[in-house]
Order: structure tokens, then sequence, then C-alpha cells
């Protein structure tokens, strides 16, 4: 479906180049939206299960319980340039001992 309606959209828009008219907007604009349409949106509301911003949040203190394993940083209180330099520090870390990590 999707590239029924992106070969449409260039179907289209080729028209507007050839004829130099915009009568072919709508067509260009209805590809458009039914592309957009196939896409289901993120869900960021937090009652709903499942949701972005939940799953971002949990990820993200996953993310910062792994690093609590390499220094003593209070992870409450860090600025975002210490944070930042704590990951730097930590990547070329472990590129010096040979680790992909």
């Amino acid at each position: 479906m999707y590239k029924t309606l992106l070969l449409k959209k260039c179907s289209a828009e080729l028209d507007i180049i050839i004829t130099g008219n915009d009568d072919y907007q709508k067509d260009v604009f209805n590809a458009e939206k039914g592309m957009l349409e196939l896409r289901k949106p993120n869900i960021w509301n937090v009652n709903v299960a499942g949701n972005m911003e939940v799953e971002t949040e949990v990820e993200f203190e996953k993310f910062l319980a792994s690093l609590s394993e390499y220094t003593n940083e209070d992870f409450d209180t860090i600025s975002v340039f210490k944070f930042y330099s704590l990951i730097e520090m930590l990547k070329e870390k472990h590129k010096s001992h040979g680790s992909n990590n």
C-alpha cells in the first residue's frame, strides 16, 4: 500500500513539473496523507499501557542503573555536563580495554 501511494505521489509531482500547473497538488496531498495514516503514532498518554513516556523513563532509569555500576555519582543531583562527561569517560575506558560495549 505504501509503495502504491508513493508512486501516486511521485506521479502527481511529475505532472506538476511537466504541465507547470498546480492542478495535481490535491493528488500529492492525498497520497502523503495516506502514507502518514499507515503509520501508527506513538502513544504518550501515561494512563494507556505501552505508552512512550513510561517506556522512555524506564529505559533511562535502567541506563542510569547500569552507569551506577561504574561510578559513585549521585544521579539525582548530577549536572548535565557531568553526566555526558561521565558517559564519554566510560566509552573511552571501555575502548582502551578492548570492549565494544
